[in-house]
Parts: structure tokens; sequence; C-alpha cells
């Protein structure tokens, strides 16, 4: 029997899902913000998903911690290698937890205060379904996505059903189901699917090894809304 979750997107959208299969797993939420020239990527999930980021980059402990709208914002920093150049490029990352989500961001060759001062003009609000951002004055979000795994299918990346989105949909026509028009095709030779709803466009990369009639199947019944916040 179809089940529906819904999650709250960072710029303040809310995404429905609705599928046969099982809507339990975490979900994360991406958005670019534009300050300028300058771009800068903040990504919420589950509490632990922020700190977890963090550690992945090298970052273990953090140097400057702060009570800061309803949640607690810790920075840190670490050094990165690139593995061919073997140039060094410093980082510092802000990790913002609150009850049960988490938001994280970094930008390179900046210390703490720097990020710290570029964040300080954001509002971030915990609701029960996720976690919203306000990138203040000066500044736009240029983009927005909600990832979830789906079992059988793959990574779901969600988006937007805008005007630039659409038409990048690709120039033949997909079958039509329940949730728009569904479109298979290939990525750096990898099988990708795109589901075309009214609202959203959902891009679906499958597991390695995935059954692709079962993937079909399930993608069949799957409808995917994004409410604009």
């Amino acid at each position: 029997m179809a089940t529906t979750v819904t999650h709250r997107s960072l710029d303040g959208g809310t995404v429905s899902i609705t599928s046969d299969l099982d809507l339990d797993q975490a979900f994360s939420s991406v958005i670019t913000v534009r300050s300028g020239s300058m771009l800068r990527e903040f990504t919420a999930g589950p509490r632990d998903a922020a700190a977890a980021n963090a550690e992945s980059l090298g970052v273990k402990d953090f140097e400057e911690e702060y009570w800061f709208q309803s949640g607690r914002l810790r920075l840190g920093t670490t050094t990165q290698h690139d593995p061919v150049s073997r140039v060094a490029s410093p980082l510092c990352v802000a990790i913002w937890e609150g009850n049960g989500f988490s938001l994280f961001t970094h930008m390179y060759h900046a210390k703490p205060k720097e990020l710290l001062a570029a964040t300080a003009g954001m509002s971030i609000a915990e609701h029960a379904d996720g976690v919203t951002l306000e990138p203040g004055h000066g500044n736009e979000i240029a983009d927005a996505c909600v990832l979830k795994e789906l079992p059988v299918v793959g990574l779901l990346d969600i988006a937007p059903a805008t005007r630039q989105a659409v038409r990048e949909l690709p120039a033949w026509s997909g079958k039509g189901v329940g949730g728009g028009e569904l479109f298979t095709d290939e990525h750096r030779s990898q099988r990708i699917f795109l589901l075309a709803g009214s609202s959203a466009i959902t891009r679906v990369i499958p597991h390695p090894g995935f059954d692709e009639k079962g993937a079909l199947s399930a993608l069949a019944s799957l409808v995917v809304s994004w409410q604009a916040g």
C-alpha cells in the first residue's frame, strides 16, 4: 500500500513523496547560496550528519562553539591536500546542530571568524520536517534539491520543476506513469532515470547491480511533488 512522507527543503519548499516502497530512510537537503560572485553550499540532514561531514574532511576537533539561533554552532579548520598537484588548501567548516537536524557548510582559505561573519546574517529555523535557511541581505539561493535513498530504486535527487530544469529534459518523449513522465538515459556510462512531474523533477541514480525491471516497476508508482515555501 502506498504511503506518503513530506520533507522540508532548506529553501522552505515542501517535498512530498508517495511510493509503495519503504520511505523511512533519512533525507538531506542542499542549497547553493550566491553572494556576489561567490557560491557556497549548505547541506542539512539528521543531527549527526553535519559532524560526520566535517570528520570526513579531516575536522575532528572544533576550535569555536556558540549558541546560535536555537542550536549549537561549531567551527573547525583543517587542510586539504590535492593528490595530483600536492597543493595544500586551508579549509574552515561550520556545523549547526538543532534538536533533530543539523546544517553543514565550509569555506576554503577562510578563518573561523570569516566564516562566522558570513553566516551570522543568515536565519536558521528548525521544523518537525527539516531545517530552513534564509540567506540574508545581499545573498540569494541559486538552487535547491532534496536527496533521499529509496529501496530497490536508488538515490532520488529531487529539484523543483523550474523552466530551466524543464528545458534540460531529454528531447524525446518519456513513458507516462503515475508521477508524470519517466525517461531512461545514460550518464557517464551509468543508467539513470528522470521522473518529470508537474512541480518536481527527480533524477534517479540506481544502486550498483540494481534490478532494472524492479526499479521501473517501483518508479511507475512513484509520485513526487515540490511546493514552494
